[in-house]
């Protein structure tokens, strides 16, 4: 009598590499999570776009939230255009720097000109195009939402 050997090594083998300890799980999540320090007026729109490529964002005040291991210190240029139909407005640059939050050391800086939102024929937003930059940066390749 032979025994399906093979199957039940593959099948074991891919049920422990999909366990994590709770250490590796934690890392993970921190590495994830950056604290906001400075408040703006597209505080959520920087938030979403950060969330859309697998990063999570975190207040400074709240105990709640997941341990994190980096702050975002957001930094705007000269404000060079603003849209007559809503509250978009173009600047000249953003400027995202990611620190450690233990040792303050820059980890990460990504800088991009453009539309805070639409406004007639631009759609793009400059939130967008940062937090996929980031992203890169700290996780080594943007996020594609359902994967």
């Amino acid at each position: 009598m032979r025994f399906p050997h093979r199957p039940v090594g593959v099948f074991a083998l891919v049920l422990l590499a999909g366990c994590a300890t709770g250490d590796q799980a934690g890392q993970d999540e921190r590495d994830r999570t950056l604290v906001l320090l400075d408040h703006s007026d597209w505080d959520g729109k920087i938030a979403d776009a950060l969330t859309k490529q697998g990063l999570k964002v975190a207040e400074r005040e709240d105990r709640t939230a997941p341990p994190a291991r980096y702050e975002l210190s957001v930094r705007f240029g000269a404000r060079v255009d603003y849209c007559v139909l809503n509250d978009s407005e173009k600047y000249s640059s953003v400027t995202y720097e990611v620190r450690e939050l233990e040792t303050k050391a820059v980890v990460a800086t990504v800088r991009a000109a453009g539309w805070t939102g639409p406004c007639l024929v631009h759609w793009t937003e400059v939130f967008d195009e940062l937090a996929e930059k980031l992203a890169r940066k700290l996780l080594g390749s943007a996020f594609t939402p359902g994967s």
